[in-house]
């Protein structure tokens, strides 16, 4: 199971994690996920944030790949430090608003241990 971050309702949709995660100062976190571009369209972008894009702020496109009729899903991972704030992960579709965007699945947020 995946979510499209455009939904049906024609407009750019953000999906806010509901858990504010508290980012220890100098502690090392690592945010995974995989994305996949709609096959309705050619390209699709999301923006990705962790504290309102104070810890990490990534604009990622991906063009449609599909196989056999199934969107093709690539993984992503960046680590950043955490500065001793507080804050929610949040992906924003940035597309054209037709009902289809970026598919987002297997969000991770680990925190690495020396």
């Amino acid at each position: 199971m995946f979510v499209d971050l455009d939904g049906t309702t024609g407009q750019n949709g953000t999906l806010t994690s509901k858990q504010n995660f508290v980012f220890e100062n100098g502690k090392l976190y690592t945010l995974s996920f995989s994305l996949a571009a709609s096959p309705n369209i050619s390209a699709s972008t999301v923006y990705v944030q962790v504290g309102s894009g104070a810890l990490l702020n990534e604009t990622i496109t991906r063009y449609t790949q599909v196989l056999y009729g199934d969107a093709i899903f690539a993984d992503y991972s960046y680590t950043f430090s955490g500065n001793g704030t507080s804050g929610h992960l949040s992906f924003t579709d940035g597309g054209s608003g037709i009902n289809t965007g970026m598919y987002l699945d297997n969000v991770k947020l680990d925190v690495i241990t020396p």
